[in-house]
């Protein structure tokens, strides 16, 4: 009987040591992650992926962490990856996850942030305004923008032009036709930009009046060419011509200022005025209102001669206002005040 228990206590010993070696050997195993992560997402979209693992650790006793991470994206204790993604490209992360006893494993991933929807458009060039001698040609580019700036691929773009300045293709060049000021403007599907054109000099060729601010693939001009042979020779002549005085166009061209430029003269004259007249408030004389008129002449001066026509037309109302204002504001007190000792 004695040797009936002992057998059964040493088969009993050794059962436990295998279930307890077996339980070791499976906590000893490494966490292993058996998701995928998403493989692409549009931008402005937020990224999420929830990371599952196979782990004979509860869930609360494993770590995670990321490396290689873009800004801003975070993983949470229980394993969840969010980011909000602004920026198209490929991203490359790893994510990792580590056990109590130590045991690590990583998962590698990459994923693509495409473009959004189309936002906006950008023109090239866009000189605000772009300036065109008369006969001249242009080669306008677009360029679509999601919300946050990614570029954005185009399919078919619709030209046109206004303010009878001239002709446009669906390639985007424009030929100047008519001396004036205008836009040509880019518009696919709901999305239209538009950038301003300032034409000068003489017109060298005559156009006709339907295909002025039109979308054109062909131009009217060029299809009777191609049909007439003495009308070929009379546009080449015309296109030597339009060259030359092309040319010269450019050279004289009008060079419009920058807006920053003209509000710093208008304030400098503002200021000019306003202290001659805290001046003759003190000290009045009777001849005191011709550096007014002088000091206006040579503002209006200014803009004949260094402002683009058709540009800035509010220019000289508002140095005049700023003129008259300033002057009745002060003539009244001078006229009345006696010069100091």
């Amino acid at each position: 009987m004695n040797k009936t228990r002992l057998l059964l206590v040493m088969i009993f010993a050794l059962v436990a040591s295998f279930a307890v070696s077996v339980t070791q050997t499976q906590a000893a195993e490494a966490p292993k992650i058996t998701s995928i992560s998403p493989q692409q997402i549009t931008a402005d979209q937020e990224f999420v992926y929830a990371v599952q693992v196979s782990s004979t650790y509860n869930a609360d006793e494993l770590t995670f962490s990321l490396s290689n991470q873009p800004d801003g994206m975070m993983i949470s204790d229980k394993g969840v990856i969010a980011w909000n993604a602004t920026t198209a490209g490929e991203y490359r992360v790893a994510v990792g996850v580590t056990a109590p006893d130590d045991g690590f494993t990583a998962q590698p991933f990459r994923f693509t942030v495409v473009p959004g929807s189309l936002y906006d458009l950008v023109i090239s060039p866009n000189d605000k305004p772009t300036q065109l001698a008369n006969g001249a040609s242009a080669l306008f580019t677009p360029q679509g923008k999601d919300q946050d700036g990614n570029t954005v691929a185009l399919s078919r773009v619709t030209w046109s032009t206004s303010g009878d300045i001239g002709t446009i293709n669906q390639t985007g060049q424009f030929t100047a036709t008519r001396s004036a000021v205008g836009k040509v403007t880019a518009r696919v599907g709901n999305v239209e930009k538009s950038v301003g054109v300032i034409v000068t000099g003489s017109s060298t060729a005559a156009v006709s009046p339907s295909t002025r601010g039109q979308v054109l693939g062909e131009s009217i001009d060029e299809a009777s060419n191609t049909e007439n042979p003495e009308v070929l020779a009379t546009t080449a002549t015309t296109d030597e011509t339009t060259s030359t005085t092309s040319d010269t166009s450019t050279t004289s061209a009008c060079s419009n200022w920058q807006p920053w430029i003209i509000f710093t003269i208008l304030i400098a004259y503002a200021a000019a005025l306003a202290g001659y007249l805290l001046y003759v408030k003190r000290r009045p004389f009777d001849l005191w209102w011709i550096f007014p008129i002088l000091l206006t002449i040579v503002g209006l001066i200014i803009y004949s001669r260094f402002i683009c026509e058709g540009t800035y037309q509010w220019w000289p109302w508002v140095l005049l206002g700023a003129g008259i204002a300033l002057t009745f504001g002060y003539f009244p007190k001078t006229s009345n005040t006696e010069p100091k000792p």
